[in-house]
């Protein structure tokens, strides 16, 4: 009987211990951003919606990245948030993942969310929350 019930209790602890917390990294991310800045790319260069002339909107749902430039919707785009092996990084980091594959890492503190591409010579775009 007692290894039954040990049994039982490391069961119920191994189920309720999940190495993904898409969750609350959802909702990290969920909401609306406007684009400050990008840089990266072979070039090494940074956009601005000065130097570019664009407004970038990012409007961030569960399941679902839209992207409006001066207002008008350029993409929607299904994701879901994975834990995958950086290709920049070298280490397993929760990133945003698009049904074509390509694969952003991000963070965010306060208001601020930036989105790495996960490849090499990829951009770093900065957001701040609307």
């Amino acid at each position: 009987m007692k290894k039954f019930i040990f049994l039982l209790m490391t069961l119920s602890y191994l189920i309720s211990c999940s190495t993904t917390t898409d969750t609350d990294s959802t909702d990290q991310i969920v909401g609306e951003w406007v684009w400050i800045e990008s840089s990266g790319g072979l070039a090494g260069t940074t956009e601005t919606p000065e130097s570019t002339q664009k407004e970038v909107t990012l409007h961030i749902s569960n399941n679902s990245i839209k992207q409006y430039v001066n207002g008008t919707l350029e993409s929607d785009r299904p994701y879901n948030i994975e834990r995958r092996e950086s290709v920049i990084y070298g280490d397993t980091r929760e990133m945003i993942v698009y049904d074509n594959g390509f694969r952003q890492i991000f963070s965010t503190t306060g208001n601020q969310l930036i989105l790495i591409g996960d490849c090499n010579d990829c951009f770093q775009a900065e957001y701040v929350r609307k």
